[in-house]
């Protein structure tokens, strides 16, 4: 069930994380704060545990899917339009009360279907979108990549999304090996720019990570089987390194929910199993960045 915001939420006493000891009553009319007023000390303490309310900034989820309704395309396809509708608003509203208030979907859903989501079922979600993904079918030269792009920036979306290398589908084998040329990735990058665009890029590995920080990517996803000298020049160029580890732990369980195929979740585990290494290389290098900085840098910078 989609429910719509109560007009009026009053919340007596309640802390706000990052602010210790002291309460607040907060007052919420049509979806937006209206009042934020420290409460008045506490005459006595309750000693129930788990009785008291906290509340916090909206969480920020990097990576999502909010178009999908089953893991398998070909599922979702058959699926009636009202159908999917009715599971996109839900996957918003159960979005929002995980405490996520701003997502970056990473491919499938169109500004028009978030605005269309968000006034119907008055569930105020807020989404970065890219809108379609390039991959496989699109790498056919400058000049097809040219006129796709350009679909895509009609649509209103804010980022580009690359898939420049496979992903569970994907022969272990063959699962880093480049989906477009250097050339035509390069182009995709530059092209985005030029028209204010980001740009986010799956990829598990190989020379893909080496032509993100080359061209100067937002972001690269997944990136498990990322080695530590990339993760050195990752951390020295700004690249953001968005892993999404547990979706590939959830896949690798062949009894869990999603049941996928005994080779699926085979590679799932593998991916699973490398995620923490290509983890612990980044916060490692990126450690090493960050007091490199604080070192050899001038107190007004700080």
């Amino acid at each position: 069930m989609i429910h719509k915001h109560q007009e009026l939420q009053i919340f007596n006493d309640i802390y706000i994380a990052g602010i210790e000891g002291r309460r607040f009553d907060v007052v919420i009319k049509d979806g937006y704060f209206s009042s934020i007023t420290e409460a008045e000390p506490h005459q006595k303490e309750t000693n129930l545990t788990g009785t008291d309310l906290w509340i916090s900034p909206g969480i920020i989820d990097l990576h999502t899917h909010m178009a999908w309704t089953d893991f398998d395309h070909a599922d979702q396809l058959k699926r009636d339009t009202r159908q999917i509708e009715i599971m996109q608003a839900q996957a918003f509203e159960a979005t929002l009360r995980t405490g996520v208030t701003t997502v970056r979907d990473a491919g499938g859903i169109l500004p028009r279907t978030v605005q269309h989501l968000v006034q119907k079922y008055q569930q105020p979600l807020r989404v970065q979108t890219s809108s379609d993904m390039l991959g496989a079918a699109d790498a056919r030269g400058l000049k097809h990549l040219e006129q796709r792009m350009a679909q895509i920036f009609d649509t209103g979306a804010g980022w580009i999304k690359i898939m420049a290398t496979g992903g569970l589908g994907t022969p272990t084998e063959k699962v880093v090996d480049p989906i477009f040329s250097e050339e035509e990735f390069a182009f995709i990058v530059r092209n985005a720019h030029a028209h204010d665009k980001k740009v986010l890029v799956h990829t598990w590995g190989g020379p893909t990570i080496d032509w993100s920080i080359q061209a100067g990517v937002e972001s690269i996803e997944h990136g498990m089987f990322l080695t530590e000298d990339q993760a050195g020049r990752l951390a020295n160029s700004g690249v953001a390194f968005v892993p999404t580890t547990s979706i590939y732990r959830i896949a690798a369980d062949p009894k869990g929910v999603l049941a996928l195929s005994p080779i699926i979740c085979e590679r799932a585990a593998r991916a699973a199993d490398s995620h923490s290494k290509a983890i612990h290389y980044a916060k490692r290098r990126r450690s090493y960045w960050i007091r490199y900085r604080l070192c050899h840098t001038s107190t007004t910078w700080l």
